[in-house]
């Protein structure tokens, strides 16, 4: 039915993140900077595909010009052109999906407290010869209160189901109104290349009450 990209050579790691939706609901996709990062598969409900079968039209039936410097968001469907979507109201149910794809791993890591976990059914083999740990602390509404960041080392590994890899401690200031960011840079090897990837841990901050 559609392929969904979004790309942004200016993160780092490099942003190449993408869903690919068939009739039937079924997807598949890939996400490198995320709270889970890796592949993924599931379903969507089909009172959803609907909502997403009208977004579709909307967006081929759309023209708008790309924020200057944002992602690129490109959409691919059969018998089209792709679609340069960046900034199109219209595919705001692709880019929620795409975000929400996290919920289902296939082969993916993530962040369980001080350690990353395997996340998912099947097994992926991650670069470990250069994690980095950051930790960036917030006091009250974004506030600085300081940061921390800790490179280690380890082998290439298999990540299969019940695997994990303790990590660092960067403990937060004292106070009871800190939120920590924190986020770990390592390798997914995927064809015998190393992909970089990014595993985010990213609490909202509530703005101040008025």
């Amino acid at each position: 039915m559609l392929r969904f990209y979004r790309n942004d050579g200016s993160t780092s790691p490099a942003t190449a993140e993408s869903i690919e939706l068939a009739d039937d609901g079924s997807f598949t996709g890939w996400r490198t900077l995320a709270p889970t990062v890796g592949w993924f598969a599931g379903s969507v409900p089909g009172d959803r595909m609907g909502r997403l079968r009208a977004a579709v039209d909307a967006v081929a039936a759309t023209s708008a010009l790309p924020p200057p410097g944002s992602s690129v968001e490109t959409l691919e469907v059969p018998g089209r052109d792709p679609l340069v979507v960046t900034g199109v109201d219209a595919a705001e149910p692709l880019r929620q999906l795409l975000d929400e794809m996290v919920a289902a791993p296939r082969a993916a890591v993530g962040l369980d407290g001080g350690r990353l976990v395997h996340r998912g059914e099947a097994p992926l083999t991650l670069d470990l010869a250069t994690v980095v740990v950051r930790a960036v602390h917030w006091r009250g509404y974004y506030e600085p209160a300081g940061d921390a960041s800790e490179v280690i080392a380890a082998d290439r590994v298999e990540a299969a189901p019940g695997w994990t890899f303790d990590l660092p401690p960067l403990p937060p200031p004292p106070g009871d109104d800190i939120t920590t960011h924190v986020t770990v840079d390592l390798g997914i090897v995927s064809d015998g290349r190393t992909v970089p990837v990014q595993v985010q841990h990213l609490p909202a901050i509530a703005e101040p009450s008025a």
